[in-house]
């Protein structure tokens, strides 16, 4: 009969090698987005992030332009839809619903592809998960859009079933 301690010290080894491959990998996705690209580009912060955006540092740019958005069962309303390329935004998302929302800033999904939450995480500009958009709860997102897209973007909420009820807000990117 084995003892516990033999069975740990492999299971441990096992999860520090998972660990050591996620964690490591890179994929085409986290480069900035090239010219070609029909999604404006954004900086959020200075850390690269996925898409063509970068997440925040938690360092707020006083120079920002402040725009309140809020959302609910199941609504996206913001103060502000047509955003000049090279300004800096901070959202402040504030959840008014009683359940938890999210918030991603990217082109318009068509879901009945049946794309996974990773694939949606992976093509978000900029994104606040629902951990951090409970009820009641308030975050902030801070991003410059760097150049003006030949399509739209959306502020929406991805989770099962809201994004279909209508939970978006349509964006517009415009050269300054």
């Amino acid at each position: 009969m084995r003892s516990k301690k033999t069975l740990v010290i492999p299971v441990l080894v096992l999860v520090a090698l998972l660990a050591a491959a996620c964690g490591g990998a890179t994929s085409a996705s986290n480069s900035p987005a090239s010219s070609d690209t029909t999604a404006p580009a954004a900086e959020v912060g200075h850390q690269e992030a996925t898409g063509a955006a970068r997440q925040a540092s938690g360092t707020e740019n006083p120079d920002a332009v402040v725009v309140a958005v809020e959302v609910g069962e199941l609504y996206v309303k913001a103060s502000q839809t047509t955003f000049k390329v090279g300004v800096p935004y901070r959202l402040v998302v504030t959840n008014s619903g009683k359940i938890a929302h999210e918030v991603m800033i990217m082109p318009p999904v068509d879901h009945s592809s049946g794309m996974s939450m990773e694939g949606l995480d992976e093509m978000a500009l900029a994104m606040i998960h629902e951990h951090d958009l409970g009820p009641g709860m308030t975050a902030t997102l801070e991003l410059t859009f760097q150049q003006a897209g030949s399509g739209q973007l959306e502020a929406a909420c991805h989770l099962p079933g809201h994004y279909e009820a209508g939970m978006k807000q349509q964006l517009t990117i415009i050269a300054s």
